[in-house]
């Protein structure tokens, strides 16, 4: 279920009080209906420089579409708004249509790289080709339509290009001098910037327009023939005649019925905004129409685009990135259009979006998986042929619906195809040949067509297979032509949904920052600030898991403005953790036990809106590091990474791979981590490391962070400090010692059962907490151990935990108690009963299980790496060793004198008191940039 937040639902609820408001301004029968803001084929030299590049139009709609969405949205006069013509108008006209002449105007601010739109209204064809030639420079344009009684509206005025450059809020003293009409509504923008240019207007006074005025060294007369009256107006800003007249003005003409007598409604309505007797109608640019109008848009690409060809694509203007990125679409569509079957549906998709019933689906035959999505296509077809007023319903469940139908059919075709190739398919895969053969081809052709290919080693022909295992030995020859003929359907289907959807939360969203500060200056409509925290792993048996467990506990404690999403098929959603249903699950081979949830890509967009989050906090890299950057681009927030696991470390001690290899890890890790605002980071080590060259991120953006213990040890040290006694012997007499919670050693925690162990006193007990598995340096304790026997023959060692290298472990240390899972609020007493915490592992990034005997007054010998020496005092509540032979020194060492042990027990406890959750929370707010943490410092 996706909950609204405050704001998002108080937003709509003000702003939709504020257009019915709006709607009684004026008798009903006095009023003519218009949609002020629309677009028809004639609108062929888009302002999107990839559209220029790919040679797009905006849109491939008939005028006569157009005109009949229009008609059956109620609308009482046409306009046709195209970029920088009116040829639709003369068009019409010429048929002998009543028109309003109208075009909308890109006009340019000399020596500046902004450039606005201005709809322009009642010109002739000679005032059409002054205005075009005026609209390089703003201040001539609106100057020349003032002395011709040209009428202007500024459209979407909180909406304008600047080339990829932040603009300054000052921008907006101009508009406010410069123009008298602005469009208030706005059908392809969201709730929050309609409703934040309805409170700049509402702003503006006489004595604000003058400051800007003298500000700004212009003149006010020279452009509006009454600067202080400022009046409102709509329009759908349709360009595919699917939402067309839904969004619009309402023109109050006094004693409409009589002059329509003697007067052509074109008149009567140019008059009426002239003088500003307009109002706002209809809906606002929600997300699901924004998708469905890239939906529909994505389909007309595949289905009119033709080849912008090579030579004109690079010796347009632009960078080279842009033209890079602009020949890789032209690739993929034109082999789409390969696909005779894939462009079927998609046109009868646009065709069902327009109302036409999709029959042709059914002439062709449809396999039952796929009903249930056709079935959705047939209801919207049907909403908007017979009730438009209901289409947006429509459209807000079923593309949801469509796009879970198909995805989920793309991954279980893809399952199928992958264990169809034999002993080598993907599942199968270690992440070391992952490693070694993941590559694309430098040539297209080979991407998606090339010759059948079989590898003498393992017989696998071109395809899917060849992408395993090929004669380079990389995945140069991965045949996408063979993978969609296979996966037609779900794959274009979902990725065109995706991919809409997306498209439409950055249009809403593109211009965030400039919003944020408007909201500021305003001091209205300041969007919350709200972190979501993604994270692939919160229920398992790990470190990350039981950190973001901590941390959970104490946002809700002080409420902290974040809530935890994870995608798992077994927990529930409760208060500040939001659990999303998998749509598959999976698993990589020498990532351990670990399953992976993909979770539903438009229910967390969803989320993320309708939750009004403004930032990112992610904790893991693979499925959910992946969305966090598809939602930092989506809504043009900051995202921020917490690196909880050293991925290098983890490389060199589980895989086979050369330095080379090793170093594409490091490459693919360098270009995730600087995707980010800002990486969080245990240690000191990888601060350095961070903004070192190999990596290469500014210090500034690298935030030192910590760990701390859970309650259950921090009410454990309570009791402790209300009655301290200082030796072991007295804290574990017999019949204080609590049973201990203990699951077998098995990779699967069986059930719990309990274990008393009777302690004996005269035998140090040296104790492990933590994954069994070889990144962990587990294997490194047989030879500590049986170093440590010689010095110390009754010294035990007793291991809590799971992994897959449990088994291994036991036999190479038979004399060990293994202990299995404990669980956590049974780990005080386990600390309690052990004289040391042994730590062989180089890996962690911070080390919970030192801070956890720590708090418990146990000393921690730990190798001198990376977290457990940021925490650690050496010599003073533990030690830091360099190898295995100074580990079991130390250890030996330390067993053999009583009296030092009671002093480290002291500073031990001690010292876990310095990292404080508050503090340490704070200080993470406060780097996420969290207004209202700002001025604090310190980390805990």
């Amino acid at each position: 279920m996706i909950i609204e937040s405050m704001f998002h639902s108080q937003l709509h609820a003000d702003y939709d009080a504020f257009l019915d408001q709006q709607s009684r301004r004026f008798p009903t029968k006095e009023t003519l209906r218009i949609d002020l803001h629309c677009h028809d084929k004639n609108s062929d030299v888009p302002d999107e420089l990839w559209g220029r590049l790919l040679g797009l139009p905006e849109t491939w709609l008939e005028t006569k579409n157009l005109i009949k969405t229009l008609d059956r949205n109620g609308t009482d006069l046409i306009t046709i708004t195209n970029h920088n013509n009116a040829r639709s108008c003369w068009q019409l006209l010429d048929r002998g249509y009543d028109v309003l002449v109208g075009a909308e105007f890109t006009c340019h601010f000399p020596g500046s790289a902004l450039s606005i739109h201005v709809l322009t209204y009642g010109f002739t064809p000679e005032q059409e080709t002054t205005l075009n030639r005026l609209r390089h420079n703003i201040f001539n344009f609106t100057r020349f339509t003032l002395e011709n009684d040209i009428v202007t509206v500024l459209p979407h005025p909180l909406f304008f290009y600047t080339h990829k450059n932040k603009p300054d809020i000052s921008i907006l003293e101009k508009f406010a001098v410069m123009f008298q009409r602005f469009e208030v509504l706005n059908g392809q923008r969201g709730y929050w910037q309609n409703q934040l240019t309805r409170h700049w207007l509402e702003s503006l006074t006489p004595e604000k327009i003058d400051g800007y005025a003298r500000k700004h060294q212009l003149n006010p007369n020279d452009f509006c023939s009454d600067p202080y009256e400022k009046s409102f107006t709509g329009g759908s800003d349709d360009h595919n005649g699917i939402f067309a007249g839904r969004t619009g003005t309402l023109a109050h003409i006094p004693d409409l019925a009589e002059r329509l007598i003697h007067t052509k409604r074109s008149e009567l309505v140019l008059d009426a905004i002239r003088h500003g007797r307009t109002v706002p109608y209809g809906e606002v640019g929600k997300e699901e129409k924004l998708t469905v109008t890239f939906l529909d848009y994505f389909s007309q690409v595949a289905i009119h685009m033709e080849d912008p060809g090579l030579l004109r694509l690079l010796l347009h203007k632009g960078s080279l990135q842009d033209k890079v990125l602009c020949l890789g679409v032209s690739n993929a569509m034109q082999e789409l259009k390969r696909h005779k079957y894939t462009l079927t549906f998609l046109k009868t998709f646009h065709e069902a979006l327009s109302g036409t019933k999709p029959a042709l689906l059914n002439s062709l035959g449809v396999s039952k998986e796929f009903r249930p999505a056709l079935k959705v296509i047939k209801e919207i077809a049907r909403a908007q042929r017979k009730q438009p007023d209901n289409f947006l319903n429509v459209i807000r469940k079923g593309i949801p619906e469509i796009y879970e139908v198909v995805t989920r059919i793309f991954f279980t075709r893809l399952n199928d195809h992958l264990a169809g190739v034999g002993d080598n398919n993907f599942s199968e895969l270690t992440t070391d040949e992952l490693i070694r053969k993941f590559e694309l081809p430098t040539h297209f052709r080979a991407l998606f067509g090339g010759e059948k290919s079989t590898d003498a080693r393992s017989g696998i022909s071109s395809g899917i297979s060849s992408g395993i295992s090929s004669a380079t030995d990389d995945m140069t020859t991965f045949n996408l032509s063979k993978m969609l003929d296979s996966l037609t359907f779900p794959a274009l289907a979902s990725a065109v949904i995706a991919g809409a959807s997306f498209a439409a939360s950055q249009v809403i969203y593109a211009n965030r920052p400039f919003l944020n500060d408007l909201a500021e200056n305003l001091g209205k409509g300041q969007h919350p600030q709200k972190i979501l925290w993604l994270t692939d792993t919160f229920a398992d048996h790990n470190g990350v898991s039981s950190a973001l467990q901590s941390t959970l506990k104490e946002i809700r404690k002080h409420n902290y403005p974040i809530d935890i999403l994870t995608c798992h098929s077994q927990l529930k959603s409760k208060d500040h953790l939001i659990v999303v249903k998998p749509m598959h699950q999976f698993r990589v081979r020498s990532l351990g036990e670990q399953e992976f949830n993909v979770p539903d890509m438009i229910e967390i967009q969803q989320i993320f809106e309708r939750g009004s989050y403004d930032r990112i906090i992610c904790s893991t890299e693979m499925v959910m590091g992946a969305i966090a950057l598809y939602l930092k681009k989506a809504f043009s927030v900051p995202a921020y990474f917490f690196m909880h696991t050293d991925w290098m470390e983890f490389v060199h001690r589980t895989m086979s791979l050369t330095d080379h290899e090793s170093d594409r890890i490091r490459r693919l890790l360098r270009a995730f981590y600087l995707q980010f605002e800002g990486i969080y980071t245990l240690n000191t080590d990888h601060q350095t490391w961070l903004s070192s060259p190999e990596i290469g991120i500014d210090a500034k953006q690298v935030f030192l962070t910590q760990h701390w213990v859970d309650d259950t040890f921090q009410d454990h040290l309570k009791q402790v400090n209300s009655n301290p006694i200082n030796s072991k012997q007295a804290k574990l007499k017999p019949g204080n010692v609590q049973p201990i919670n203990i699951k077998s050693s098995n990779t699967k925690p069986s059930s719990t059962k309990p274990l008393h162990i009777k302690p004996d006193y005269s035998k140090p007990i040296l104790l492990y907490v933590g994954r069994l598995s070889d990144e962990k340096g587990v294997f490194d304790l047989a030879e500590i151990y049986a170093c440590v026997k010689t010095r110390i023959p009754n010294a035990e060692l007793w291991i809590a935990g799971t992994g897959p290298a449990a088994k291994q472990l036991e036999i190479v240390l038979p004399d060990a108690l293994f202990l299995g899972w404990v669980d956590k609020q049974d780990l005080p007493a386990l600390y309690h009963k052990a004289d040391l915490l042994l730590l062989p592992s180089r890996f962690d990034t911070f080390g919970c299980v030192v801070l956890e005997a720590l708090t418990c007054g146990l000393p921690v010998v730990a190798y001198h790496c990376k977290g457990p020496k940021d925490i650690i005092e050496d010599q003073v509540c533990g030690y830091l060793v360099e190898d295995k032979e100074s580990m079991a020194a130390v250890i030996t060492r330390y067993c053999q004198q009583p009296t030092l042990q009671q002093g480290m027990r002291k500073a031990a406890m001690t010292r876990s008191q310095e990292f404080q959750p508050e503090k340490i929370m704070r200080a993470l707010l406060r780097d996420a940039a969290m207004s209202d943490f700002q001025g604090e410092t310190g980390h805990g």
